[in-house]
């Protein structure tokens, strides 16, 4: 990744990081099994599209059994949360 990116990646985490410190909430109550209690859970969006993988990967991906898209789509997501 060029240099430049690196930088401002490095200068919005922290400027995120920052603005989390200074908000106050000592004033936000706790939320309890009350507070939750008419949730409903829905899973996450998704978007239908097509991502072109060698074959040999889809091949190991779909032996490892039928839920294999929703392994493709975990390891993604792994890999977009990393620093």
């Amino acid at each position: 990744m060029p240099r430049r990116v690196l930088y401002l990646e490095g200068r919005r985490r922290r400027r995120r990081n920052d603005m989390n410190e200074a908000i106050d909430f000592s004033d936000i109550p706790e939320l309890d099994d009350e507070f939750c209690k008419d949730a409903k859970m829905r899973p996450p969006l998704t978007q239908k599209d097509t991502v072109l993988l060698d074959h040999d990967i889809y091949e190991w991906f779909k032996s490892k059994g039928p839920d294999y898209q929703q392994r493709i789509n975990l390891l993604l997501r792994s890999h977009m949360h990393k620093p």
